[in-house]
């Protein structure tokens, strides 16, 4: 087997206790340190990065994890601003 990996992952294609223990979402309650979320409006994961921004706001272990996330949302893509913007702007706004 070369990738002995593959076959776990096709034989549990569905949400279910083989995905629980890797599924973050699932972790929030167990999760007790501030996180710094960075994502885009153009980002293929944005949706996760707002999905554990409120879920550790809301259920992280302590106060101090729960106080402590922070999100930055900005106008590139996947890549950060490293690399070309996607767009040369919105409208009349230029990024």
């Amino acid at each position: 087997d070369v990738a002995p990996y593959l076959r776990d992952y096709l034989t549990h294609p569905d949400d279910g206790p083989y995905w629980w223990a890797i599924n973050v979402e699932r972790q929030h309650r167990n999760i007790n340190i501030p996180m710094y979320h960075v994502s885009s409006w153009y980002d293929i994961f944005m949706r996760d990065a707002l999905v554990h921004f409120r879920g550790l706001r809301a259920r992280a272990m302590t106060p101090e994890a729960r106080g402590g996330q922070k999100l930055l949302l900005g106008p590139w893509a996947h890549l950060f601003p490293y690399t070309s913007p996607t767009s040369s702007g919105t409208g009349a706004i230029d990024f």
